[in-house]
Parts: C-alpha cells; sequence; structure tokens
C-alpha cells in the first residue's frame, strides 16, 4: 500500500486529519447554514468552538493549530458539489 492511499484511507478522502474532522463533526451543520464563501465555513466553525469557552494555553494553541491546518476551501467545494 503506498502512502497516498494509506492518507486517503485515513482521513476518508479528505485532505487532512483537521478537515475530515470537521467535516465529521459539523458538516450537517454547515450544510443548513449554507455558507458563500471557504471563510464563511471558517468563521462559522471558529465562533461555534470559542465563543463562550474558556481555552487557554495548550487547549487554545492546540485548537487554533487545528483550524489553521484545516481545509476550507475543499469543505466549501464540497458544499457546493451537494448542492448540485
Amino acid at each position: 500500500m503506498t502512502e497516498n492511499w494509506t492518507q486517503i484511507a485515513l482521513y476518508n478522502g479528505w485532505t487532512n486529519k483537521e478537515t475530515w474532522l470537521v467535516s465529521l463533526w459539523y458538516m450537517d451543520e454547515i450544510l443548513t447554514y449554507r455558507p458563500s464563501s471557504p471563510e464563511e465555513i471558517e468563521e462559522y466553525v471558529g465562533n461555534v468552538l470559542l465563543e463562550g469557552k474558556d481555552y487557554d494555553g495548550l487547549a487554545l494553541d492546540f485548537l487554533r493549530m487545528c483550524l489553521q491546518d484545516t481545509n476550507w476551501r475543499e469543505l466549501y467545494e464540497h458544499i457546493e458539489e451537494d448542492m448540485r
């Protein structure tokens, strides 16, 4: 098995684990929200995860790192395909 195939299998076809996890946990909500850009998806998910929460230190750094690594364009393109 090649590394590419392993990576695809690990992330269910998504670019990386972070993108796959956002899709897994938030895609239904995002689909009802019907964003008009990748930036709107990023803002929506960031708000859901960060508003009203009291993260600090390592937890906040990890969360920001994961959000930064998420492929928002890929999520948006997936949503556009689903809406067709």
